[in-house]
């Protein structure tokens, strides 16, 4: 992993952990990762998304581009280039599986805790 990306994903970590949300990656992000294919496009879910993705928007000082302001299906983009991409989605339902339960794809329904993906670790949620 590129050392600035990992950089972002770690000041992103820290961001949530400060608003006591926990943070997954998610859909094609996890997909990418499982068959070691270099990511630009990182997808993250969790009950304050929004609000994590603003305060990292703003501390970074680059755009937030908002895919989708519907009350409880906030998707909102962080572009740090052309090329690279954060997106971040509020949590469908109550827990991550009930997020996962809804998503298109089987391979769309796995996730990693943030948390553990900048330790290295790859703990799947998997249902």
């Amino acid at each position: 992993m590129d050392p600035s990306v990992k950089t972002n994903l770690e000041d992103i970590n820290q961001l949530s952990r400060q608003l006591g949300s926990t943070l997954y990656l998610v859909g094609g992000t996890v997909r990418d990762h499982l068959i070691g294919k270099s990511c630009t496009d990182y997808d993250f879910t969790a009950h304050h998304a929004p609000d994590i993705a603003r305060t990292w928007a703003q501390k970074i000082q680059r755009p937030l581009v908002p895919l989708d302001e519907t009350p409880g299906h906030e998707t909102y983009r962080v572009a740090l280039d052309q090329n690279l991409y954060f997106d971040f989605t509020t949590l469908q339902g109550k827990e991550i599986e009930d997020d996962l339960a809804q998503r298109d794809f089987t391979i769309n329904a796995i996730a990693i805790p943030l948390t553990d993906f900048v330790e290295g670790k790859t703990k799947l949620i998997d249902p």
